[in-house]
Parts: C-alpha cells; sequence; structure tokens
C-alpha cells in the first residue's frame, strides 16, 4: 500500500501519465482503434473543458513531456492522462478562441499497452464554429547551401488576421504539414532549432514568407539560410584555436560580423608581437591565421578589441624548420578558357607586379595560390622576375621559368546544360558558378535556355547557380530583421565529370 501511495502523486504530476500494468494476453500487431469520444470527431459549435478519447485496449503514451501538439496553439499547458483505455486532456479555462478549428495531433505517440503497436499521426479535431475548416499546406525543408533534409525544425504558421498560430516540426526527410486550416493570409516560419530552446538563434537556420493558404494544398520547397547576429553590440571573442601547420592557425569567434580588416586590427595589437595575416573561410564566424616560422614549442596571441583583451595559447607544430620559398603551376596543361594559377611552398604576404613582365600580371587568391590575370597563352613558357613573391618569413622568390602546355581541342571536354525551374516562374538572370580545385568560372544564364561550357580540361567540377536578382554578380544572403530570404540557390554536389575528347549535351539541373 505504501507503494501505491509514493506512485500516485508522479502519475498526476505528469503532464502526459503512462500506467504500465503486468504484460499479458495474446499478441496481436494491430495498433489501437478509436471507437468513441467526447466531443465527436469533428464536432463544431463545441467549446469542450476536456477531451476523452475511448479506444479498443489499453494504451500508453510514449513521450509524457510532449505527447500532443494542439492547432491553433494554446499558451496554458493542457493536462494529458491515461486511464485504461481512455485517454482525457483537461484544457485551460476560457483558452478557446470562438469560430476556430482545433486539430490535436499525437504522432507516434499513441500505442497499445501490451504490444507497444504505434497508432501513427492520431489525428482529432473540433470546432468552436459552425463548420470544420479543412485546408492544409505542407512542405519540404533543407539547407540552402548543402540541399540537405533538416529534421525537427521548427514550423510556425501565423495567420495575419486572428493571429492564431499554428505549429509543428520536420521529419528526417525535411517533410512538415499543417491542417485544419482557415482560408486566409499567413506568415511562415521555420527554424531549425538547434539548441532546442524554442527561438531563432545566430548560426541557426530559418526561411520566412508570407502566403495565402486556399482549398488547394500547395507543396513549399524551402531552403533555409543560416541566421547571423546582427547586433554590434556583441563583443567579439575567441572561443576556440588550433594549429593547422607551422605556419597557420584557425581561429572560432563568438560573431560571424567581422571583416578580414578587422580581425587584421585586432590581432595586431602589439607593436612587438609577430605578425599575422587572417583569410576568410567557408565558415563566417571563423579565419585561417598566417604567421612567419616561430622557433618555440609554444606561444600567445593576443586578441585585442576596444574594451576586451584575450591572450591565447597555442601549441606550436614540431616542424620549426623554414621551408623555401617556391614556385609551381598548379596545372602545366592550361586552356585558353581556364585561368592559370601558380602555387607557392610557403604562405605569401605580398605580390610586385613590374611592367617588365609579359603583359600579365599576379593577383593573390589565398595564402598560397597567385591568379596569373591577362595571360594570353602564347608560347610554352612564361618568366616570373625574381623578388616580384615575397613570403611571410621575408623571402623573396628567385628568377624562375614556368614551363606549360596549350591543351588541344582533344585534350579538353564540353559541357551544355539548362536550368529549369518547375516550381515557380523566373524570368531574371541566374549566375552559374563552375569550380574545383583548379580552375572557377561564372557564366550569366536564364531559365530554359542552354548553357555551353567549353574547352574544360578534365576533371570534377561542382556547379553553384543562384537568381541574382539584383544583379551583382554575388548571391545575396538576405536579412532576417528585414524580412528579407537569401537569393535562391542549387548546389550541384554531385560533381559533373568533364573527359577529354568528350562532350555532354542535354543535361537539365533544376531550381527545385
Amino acid at each position: 500500500m505504501k507503494a501505491f501511495k509514493f506512485l500516485l502523486p508522479l502519475i498526476l504530476l505528469s503532464s502526459c501519465a503512462q500506467i504500465v500494468i503486468p504484460e499479458g494476453g495474446a499478441k496481436d500487431s494491430a495498433p489501437p482503434v478509436l471507437i468513441s469520444s467526447n466531443p465527436i470527431k469533428n464536432a463544431s459549435n463545441t467549446f469542450p473543458s476536456k477531451i476523452e478519447l475511448r479506444f479498443n485496449e489499453n494504451i500508453s503514451l510514449k513521450s509524457p513531456t510532449k505527447c500532443v501538439n494542439i492547432n491553433p496553439r494554446i499558451e496554458q499547458n493542457i493536462d494529458v492522462r491515461v486511464q485504461k483505455n481512455t485517454l482525457k486532456l483537461q484544457l485551460p479555462t476560457d483558452s478557446l478562441k470562438p469560430n476556430t478549428t482545433y486539430s490535436l495531433n499525437f504522432g507516434q505517440n499513441i500505442s497499445d499497452l501490451n504490444e507497444g503497436n504505434i497508432y501513427p499521426n492520431f489525428y482529432f479535431s473540433f470546432s468552436t464554429g459552425p463548420f470544420i475548416d479543412s485546408s492544409a499546406i505542407n512542405g519540404m525543408a533543407k539547407s540552402i547551401k548543402e540541399n540537405t533534409p533538416i529534421e525537427n525544425a521548427k514550423v510556425e504558421l501565423i495567420n495575419t488576421k486572428n493571429l492564431n498560430t499554428y505549429t509543428t516540426l520536420t521529419d528526417k526527410t525535411g517533410y512538415w504539414e499543417l491542417n485544419s486550416l482557415a482560408n486566409g493570409q499567413y506568415r511562415l516560419f521555420i527554424y531549425g532549432d538547434i539548441n532546442s530552446n524554442d527561438k531563432l538563434d545566430p548560426q541557426e537556420l530559418y526561411y520566412l514568407k508570407s502566403l495565402f493558404v486556399s482549398d488547394t494544398l500547395i507543396t513549399h520547397h524551402t531552403k533555409l539560410i543560416a541566421y547571423e547576429n546582427l547586433d554590434s553590440m556583441l563583443k567579439p571573442l575567441i572561443i576556440k584555436t588550433f594549429p593547422i601547420n607551422e605556419y597557420s592557425f584557425s581561429v572560432l569567434l563568438n560573431t560571424s560580423r567581422l571583416t578580414v580588416e578587422q580581425m587584421s586590427k585586432y590581432l595586431n595589437n602589439e607593436p612587438t608581437s609577430f605578425p599575422l595575416y587572417p583569410y576568410s573561410t567557408t565558415r563566417s564566424d571563423s579565419f585561417v591565421v598566417y604567421h612567419s616560422l616561430i622557433l618555440s614549442d609554444s606561444f600567445f596571441v593576443t586578441f585585442k578589441t576596444i574594451d576586451t583583451v584575450q591572450n591565447i595559447p597555442l601549441i606550436n607544430q614540431n616542424k620549426k624548420t623554414k621551408t623555401e620559398l617556391s614556385i609551381s603551376l598548379l596545372n602545366p596543361i592550361v586552356s585558353k578558357n581556364n585561368p592559370v594559377y601558380i602555387k607557392t611552398t610557403t604562405p605569401v604576404l605580398s605580390v610586385k607586379n613590374t611592367e617588365a613582365r609579359e603583359g600579365f600580371n599576379l593577383k593573390k587568391i589565398d595564402a598560397q595560390t597567385l591568379l596569373l590575370e591577362n595571360f594570353n597563352y602564347s608560347g610554352s613558357s612564361m618568366f616570373i622576375d625574381s623578388g616580384t613573391i615575397t613570403d611571410i618569413n621575408g623571402q623573396k622568390n628567385k628568377g624562375d621559368t614556368l614551363v606549360y602546355t596549350l591543351a588541344t581541342a582533344e585534350q579538353t571536354g564540353n559541357y551544355e546544360f539548362t536550368v529549369k525551374d518547375s516550381i515557380l516562374p523566373y524570368s531574371g538572370p541566374l549566375k552559374v558558378l563552375v569550380y574545383n580545385t583548379n580552375s572557377q568560372f561564372i557564366y550569366t544564364a536564364f531559365l530554359n535556355r542552354p548553357v555551353k561550357l567549353n574547352s574544360l580540361l578534365p576533371g570534377k567540377y561542382t556547379i553553384e547557380i543562384w537568381q541574382d536578382v539584383n544583379n551583382n554578380e554575388i548571391w545575396d544572403q538576405g536579412n532576417y530583421y528585414h524580412q528579407l530570404n537569401p537569393e535562391k540557390i542549387i548546389v550541384k554536389k554531385d560533381f559533373i565529370l568533364i573527359k577529354e575528347n568528350f562532350e555532354t549535351t542535354d543535361v537539365d539541373i533544376y531550381m527545385d
């Protein structure tokens, strides 16, 4: 009897209780079946203070804390209890609005008690008005750059007239669905709640859109973009650092708003410290920082902003021998439609172009890559003057002749594709970025018009395409505070393969 007294308060305190009884009875594979309810399913003109759902066998709830999702959202907590084969929900006083259809979705939470057979997506609705609203929308949520599904993203649909809010979560495929909606104007908001705090935080993904809900079911293929913290009062701090090699280390910050120029200023604040050269990475909150060779086993990096000073310790890499600066062509076979790059053995500090060079200039692309601008592709070699390049150790290059071979038509390949969109019409310009580790090209294209890439060197390439709405030739990320979504983009992550003396045609790439 004492055990029963101890157990009873636990059952009463649980918002979604689960009663366990000894196993027994015939084994079955069928889920529970709803046999009666009060009010009846799809009842109208009703304001129930409690709801009772009676099944053909004893049931349990698999997720006691979040067992039911009710739409539109009720701010107060709903008390949910199980008594053998009956599910009882106590609604807060005066929580229901007039002329509103309410739906209760239990997801995968209801199952029979003995065998655990799940009643999938059990759905129950009623209306406080004269009829049941029956419109619905659904969608697929993916990340905008990786084009991969986002699971457990929060979906909120807000009626702009009465502010009724409908919520759900995406499944592992990124799919979501909202039912029993009244026709009207809504605001759709989706975000990837990575830390499960029910709000949008920096670096979490979001999507927003105004839309009209009608009797026609519309599937919204949404692409989510990371939200960056735009709070100018956020103090920039280094969260983490670790060495990459003897010349560089990475830096992770608490903000994504710093530029390379700001990083240079914050890292080069002590006149006695060695110079540091930050470069952006694919992540907006991180940098790779290059430095001259340091012979000690460890060193400190000072990160100093207006009112904050951080002394960050770093362990040096084992290799402490200065590498001689030398240069080489990234690809000794060049094509007139392919840019020509030079690689260096050590990170470059500066490039000095002179008029004596053969009509071309060198432009630093990253720490160890230089682009030959205005190269005329004549002859079979190029000469780089002595002292043109200075590395971070103060070394200058020696004069060197770089030999190359100009690719023939038989040594290159062509690729023709057409960009299409089966969901939304778009008549503006598209930007097409084609790249691999050796080359990068950008083209202007339009929907349903073929684009032909000629004379590409053999290899695997990636294609990125975006709707260049403002025709600025860069992909605009959008702004959460100004309720702007990023420009629509697709990343073709499965590489296109270019073969020698081979032409690929009639390829369709969809912007869906």
